[in-house]
């Protein structure tokens, strides 16, 4: 059996039967990696229950390790991002491509790297209102966005196990003095 995290190499040459005998003089060689570790995906904005008027990018990081002594990892293939307005009913999921929300279900894919970033250009407006906004016309919602990652070998993680659940706030806080009342001095 071979043991993970380790880089194999299988050479082959071939002979004929023939005397002399003949000696393939190039010979073949296939080189692959066991790795049944899945990679991690750590979001790093927006930060899980945080709050935000505007966004600028979506961010984060993959790990793809494999255990010692090998330590010799595949190569993460890529990242998927899904980002669902979860106030709204039924649910929105921004599409990336058409920059607009749509009723199904959709992620966009991008190479595997082990940090990503999503440009505000590719996200919802800031702006207040509008279809293409965080917004859509409410002061505040809800949002989740959802990572997973694969490595070449497949080791894919799930939307499930990587999430951020964050919430727009457009609502300006107010205070008040109630003490001491306005009539004392």
């Amino acid at each position: 059996q071979f043991e993970e995290g380790y880089r194999y190499y299988i050479v082959s040459q071939a002979r004929d039967a023939s005397n002399p005998v003949n000696f393939e003089t190039s010979f073949s060689t296939y080189v692959f990696i066991v790795d049944r570790t899945t990679p991690t995906v750590a979001i790093a904005a927006p930060v899980h229950q945080g709050f935000f008027n505007s966004l600028s990018a979506l961010s984060g990081t993959v790990s793809n390790t494999a255990p010692p002594p090998g330590s010799v990892p595949s190569p993460l293939d890529y990242i998927q991002l899904q980002l669902s307005d979860t106030d709204r009913l039924p649910n929105q999921f921004w599409n990336f491509n058409t920059q607009a929300w749509q009723s199904a279900s959709i992620s966009t894919t991008i190479a595997g790297t082990t940090s990503w970033n999503i440009a505000a250009a590719y996200l919802p407006a800031n702006t207040p209102a509008g279809a293409t906004s965080w917004a859509v016309g409410r002061s505040s919602a809800t949002f989740v966005l959802k990572a997973l990652a694969a490595d070449l070998t497949g080791n894919t993680t799930s939307f499930a196990a990587y999430q951020s659940t964050f919430t727009l706030d457009l609502v300006n806080p107010e205070s008040d003095i109630t003490t001491p009342t306005p009539a004392q001095e």
